[in-house]
């Protein structure tokens, strides 16, 4: 479903955002020009020079079509906005909130898949075994996406997606079940990641909870443990280390999970007790994940991040607990220089790149 109408159309052509003045601003493309700018509705109104009222309006009602004067001033901010938020924008308007596809179609999907998943949100029993590994590829696609552009841009569409799955879940049995079941525990757990991101703790808990117990089901034990051990990030985010430790030891004893997964809660541990003060525990952690480190192998398409350059940068957040500087400056530098491309702008990436500055200072 596309946008009513639409002043600012923004696109991608050969990789640059290009914006289009075509129609008119809705209060949907306005708010979501908001979401791209990642303002306040007191922020945008100072951006724009307009009252508060307005921008509430706008959320208010989706389809009302500002005055003339305001299409100009919504014209203006879009074309000084960065291509970064040019780029959140044209998702948001071609997915109307509903769904996200990245720009480009990067799967290669063709119109008849797209009709196709359009067609689960129309009708949910319409998913069928083509349709969940379309679906398993714009899951991959979106994760990506979200390093790119941001957990917010992403949440909202992801999320509602995640609504249809878990009632078209809830009407399967028996082997239909059992088949559709992965996707949506991954796809809940992801949905929980991005809660966490934008800090919204509660409901990133209950979404962990139940991609755990919808993965135990199944006996997907790559996505429990990834739930599980985002539950330990988050305690750690909530400057929590006894819960990091409880949540990661929950994931380290998960049947079934990658020895990059292991890699990776050793080092969330070996953080927990150094943020505990033990440095003789964070150091055994640390040592243990340090060897595992260089011979996971490649992860699960699930948890791409989990590689050796990312491993680097935990191992440098472990060693800055305890204190070794010089170590943790070396680690998180060469870290930051080998993370793939396309992860180098993520908001993730910005605690690595606070730790070094931290290491660096005192070592």
């Amino acid at each position: 479903m596309q946008p009513q109408c639409s002043s600012s159309a923004a696109r991608m052509q050969g990789g640059i955002v290009v914006v289009e003045v075509v129609r008119t601003w809705t209060g949907r493309e306005a708010d979501a020009l908001r979401q791209a700018l990642r303002m306040t509705n007191e922020a945008f109104a100072s951006h724009l020079g307009v009252a508060v009222r307005a921008v509430a309006d706008w959320r208010k009602r989706p389809d009302m079509i500002p005055q003339a004067r305001m299409q100009e001033v919504l014209d203006a901010a879009l074309e000084r906005a960065g291509e970064r938020a040019k780029a959140q924008f044209a998702l948001l308007l071609e997915n109307d909130n509903r769904y996200l596809l990245s720009a480009g179609n990067p799967n290669g999907m063709t119109p008849d898949d797209r009709d196709r998943l359009h067609g689960v949100i129309r009708r949910p029993s319409r998913l069928d075994a083509a349709t969940v590994e379309n679906l398993s590829q714009v899951l991959a696609s979106q994760r990506r996406a979200e390093d790119a552009l941001g957990p917010e841009a992403i949440l909202g569409p992801m999320a509602l997606q995640l609504d249809t799955l878990g009632k078209v879940l809830r009407d399967a049995s028996g082997p239909q079940r059992d088949a559709r079941a992965p996707l949506v525990a991954e796809w809940t757990s992801f949905v929980g990641w991005l809660h966490t991101a934008v800090r919204k703790d509660s409901q990133a808990l209950a979404l962990f909870a139940d991609a755990e117990d919808l993965a135990d089901e199944v006996g997907d034990g790559t996505i429990a443990t990834t739930a599980a051990s985002f539950r330990g990030y988050l305690a750690r985010l909530q400057g929590r280390p006894r819960s990091v430790i409880r949540a990661s030891a929950a994931a380290l004893a998960t049947p079934g999970a990658d020895p990059t997964q292991h890699t990776y809660d050793l080092l969330q541990t070996a953080q927990a007790y150094a943020d505990l003060g033990d440095k003789k525990e964070a150091q055994r952690f640390l040592a243990k994940a340090s060897d595992l480190a260089t011979t996971a192998g490649e992860p699960p398409p699930s948890v791409y991040w989990y590689t050796e350059p990312f491993f680097r940068l935990n191992i440098g957040l472990a060693q800055l607990g305890i204190g070794q500087y010089r170590d943790a400056a070396d680690s998180l530098r060469s870290g930051i220089h080998d993370i793939p491309a396309d992860q180098q702008d993520a908001e993730w990436m910005n605690e690595y790149h606070q730790a070094l500055a931290h290491a660096s200072e005192h070592a």
